[in-house]
């Protein structure tokens, strides 16, 4: 399975992969997209306002993430997904997430937070441990 780490800085969205190369890597709303820019042979990246130009101004909205000719929406099906860091970014005094739908696929949205069930849909515990309060 190939291997996509995400990372949030200040404005911008970075996905990272050194297991596959995206041909078109791009977000989209309706018949509007906009590519990521290709940073490096295994770097792509999209700033947030790029994201906030497909969206509605004070409103819930989202936006889509597709790879390839055919269009295809990253999903965990398919790849081995990773965050390194906060899954958010700041733009307009708007936060913008990137969170992983109940269907599994990636997406942007804003003026609004993900659903915990996006989270926890699959989540088993593997470890617990008792620590001290540090005060």
């Amino acid at each position: 399975m190939h291997k996509i780490e995400i990372r949030t800085e200040k404005d911008e969205c970075y996905f990272i992969s050194r297991t596959f190369n995206f041909v078109k890597l791009v977000i989209a709303k309706g018949k509007n997209e906009i590519r990521f820019i290709k940073v490096d042979d295994f770097t792509w990246k999209i700033t947030g306002k790029d994201i906030a130009s497909l969206m509605k101004e004070k409103q819930e909205d989202r936006v889509f993430i597709y790879y390839g000719i055919k269009k295809e929406q990253i999903s965990v099906d398919d790849f081995d997904i990773s965050f390194i860091n906060s899954p958010k970014m700041k733009i307009y005094n708007t936060e913008i997430y990137i969170y992983l739908t109940l269907d599994n696929k990636i997406r942007f949205i804003w003026n609004q937070f993900p659903s915990a069930k996006s989270y926890i849909q699959n989540a088993q515990i593997t470890d617990i441990r008792m620590q001290k309060n540090r005060t």
